[in-house]
């Protein structure tokens, strides 16, 4: 449902020991592989940031008296 049918280049499917090779032990009776035009090298994307970032500040309430 995510994938328009006009941006699909092709589509592989991979079985046993070619599939848990490149995939792992989850991959066993098979992977599809659906490879995007987008996907493509030489294909230019836009750029893309991501930050992620955060600021604590703590402030001692009061110091105890010693003697």
């Amino acid at each position: 449902f995510d994938l328009d049918p006009n941006n699909i280049a092709s589509i592989s499917v991979l079985k046993g020991a070619a599939a848990s090779a490149l995939y792992g032990s989850r991959a066993t009776n098979g992977v599809v592989v659906i490879t995007t035009k987008a996907g493509k090298k030489g294909v230019k994307k836009g750029l893309e940031v991501t930050y992620s970032g955060s600021v604590n500040f703590e402030e001692i309430s009061g110091i105890p008296d010693y003697q």
